[in-house]
């Protein structure tokens, strides 16, 4: 069944997005709409798996360590194994919040027949889902990435929950969120300032640089092999980027912070080279040196923009000092 489910940047931040839209806590919200992250992995990218983007793992740390410093909420595993229905129906009687890390070849989130004539099967990947409630013997969930919400038989969920995927065993991780401290206040122009900052302290612009060099180099080497699936891992994986300066440039809007423009034009940039990536996978765009060139050139405008986000941040900074 379709939903409109909370849009984040990767399916972790979805998930604790739509978790906090139903308990109607605004400031994780704004959390996730004002991250930024980019890693990428070289050896993962020649070896066709999922190679860069806001997380290479099924742990999205910088999430994680935003949620626990700005709002004092951790995540919190827990230990049992819920091997039987009735332990299962148990724990989501008890906690409303709980979440799964789960194999996606198993779910039903996307039309896979219909993906199937264009040569794109399922993949054993780990992703997050929001489990719901235990009705009979139907484990029902909801998948806020995909704006879906299905149901799975207990054999079905046990197969997801210890699902061997391309990124190592899941092995049974169920979450819920705690709080655990106070939160401390922060304004929405302040948490982007943080943000960039750290994404310049943390050299990610120069990630994005990488991944350009290696798609030329693929191009030197390989030289226009279409259909390849890096391609189509690049398509997938990149959304995320895309995805944060659409929400960057959202809650800019919002809030009346003079970035808008900037982050609508780097998320179409990140649109355009998708867009171009998927054509080569398609066969239709054979110009690998266009895309590497224009992932080096968006590269070089996000560490401009870092640049005078932060430049602002100090001056605002001094002027307080000096008033």
């Amino acid at each position: 069944m379709r939903i409109q489910g909370f849009h984040g940047y990767n399916c972790y931040s979805s998930v604790i997005g739509e978790l906090s839209k139903r308990e109607n806590n605004t400031k994780v919200l704004d959390l996730i709409n004002t991250q930024i992250s980019f890693y990428f992995d070289k050896d993962l990218f020649w070896n066709d798996e999922w190679f860069a983007g806001s997380m290479l793992s099924p742990i999205d740390r910088l999430l994680d360590f935003d949620l626990k410093f700005f709002l004092g909420l951790e995540k919190c595993r827990l230990n049992k194994e819920y091997d039987n229905l009735n332990k299962l129906m148990e724990l989501m009687n008890d906690k409303s919040n709980i979440f799964a890390l789960v194999d996606f070849y198993y779910l039903n989130s996307v039309d896979w027949k219909s993906l199937e004539q264009f040569n794109i099967f399922p993949e054993h990947d780990p992703h997050y889902v929001i489990l719901d409630k235990v009705v009979e013997d139907k484990i029902y969930y909801s998948d806020p990435y995909y704006d879906y919400r299905g149901e799975l038989s207990f054999q079905e969920f046990l197969s997801c929950i210890n699902g061997e995927t391309r990124q190592g065993k899941i092995n049974n991780q169920i979450f819920f969120m705690k709080q655990i401290n106070c939160f401390n206040k922060f304004n929405i122009k302040e948490l982007i300032q943080y943000r960039f900052k750290r994404y310049n302290d943390q050299k990610m612009p120069y990630n994005i640089e990488l991944l350009g060099m290696e798609i030329d180099k693929r191009r030197l080497i390989k030289g226009t092999n279409t259909g390849e699936k890096w391609a189509l891992n690049a398509y997938n994986c990149l959304r995320s980027i895309e995805d944060q300066y659409t929400n960057l440039s959202k809650i800019s809007e919002i809030n009346k912070i003079e970035f808008q423009q900037e982050f609508y034009e780097i998320s179409t940039f990140w649109g355009l080279i998708r867009k171009k990536i998927i054509e080569y996978y398609y066969g239709r765009n054979f110009n690998l040196n266009e895309i590497s060139y224009s992932i080096i050139k968006v590269a070089h405008r996000e560490r401009e923009l870092a640049r005078k986000i932060i430049g602002s941040m100090e001056r605002i900074e001094k002027e307080s000092k000096n008033v």
